[in-house]
């Protein structure tokens, strides 16, 4: 596995549990999402938790949130949460991105 675990999108560290899961280019944008939130909160989420843990706890749960959501524009934190739907086909593409 290749990777930093804690930007790692769920279908990458899933892609090695299952050999019929595959990835593309929306599992980049799962990461910058999370570093969205490494920037607006100071750290990026779950840091406190061993690699190996947070290896299993993305699969299986909800996508991280702002901290502070509510100080946050409306429009950061829509960036934020798109770039952070579980599904990949639910996430946009750098183009749609970068033109909202």
């Amino acid at each position: 596995m290749i990777g930093t675990p804690y930007w790692m999108a769920p279908e990458v560290i899933l892609l090695h549990e299952k050999d019929t899961i595959s990835y593309d280019t929306k599992c980049d944008i799962w990461s910058v999402g999370i570093t969205a939130i490494e920037y607006s909160d100071g750290q990026a989420p779950r840091l406190s938790i061993e690699p190996t843990h947070v290896l299993k706890l993305i699969p299986i749960s909800r996508p991280p949130k702002l901290k502070n959501f509510y100080s946050r524009s409306y429009y950061y934190n829509r960036f934020v949460n798109g770039c952070l739907k579980f599904r990949p086909e639910d996430r946009p593409t750098a183009t749609t991105l970068l033109n909202k």
